[in-house]
């Protein structure tokens, strides 16, 4: 599975962009940060079917479980 992130997104994740080793159309979102009422939410976009998946309320520690916490919950929507 493969998350693009904006840059936004991974600036307050503090991670690095990474090549993906191999490029799946299948298993690809996109992920971007917004901020509604001052509270920071995450927008999960599947790129082929345009699936979303809104997180909100974010604090400083969820974003620690969203490189892997959230990567399993996408991966059961398939």
């Amino acid at each position: 599975m493969i998350i693009r992130c904006t840059q936004k997104l991974l600036k307050e994740l503090r991670i690095k962009p990474a090549e993906p080793e191999v490029i799946s159309d299948v298993g690809s979102w996109h992920a971007n940060l917004l901020r509604i009422d001052r509270r920071k939410c995450v927008l999960f976009t599947h790129d082929m079917t345009l699936f979303s998946l809104f997180v909100a309320g974010l604090k400083r520690p969820d974003f620690e479980h969203i490189p892997t916490g959230h990567k399993f919950r996408l991966s059961r929507l398939r």
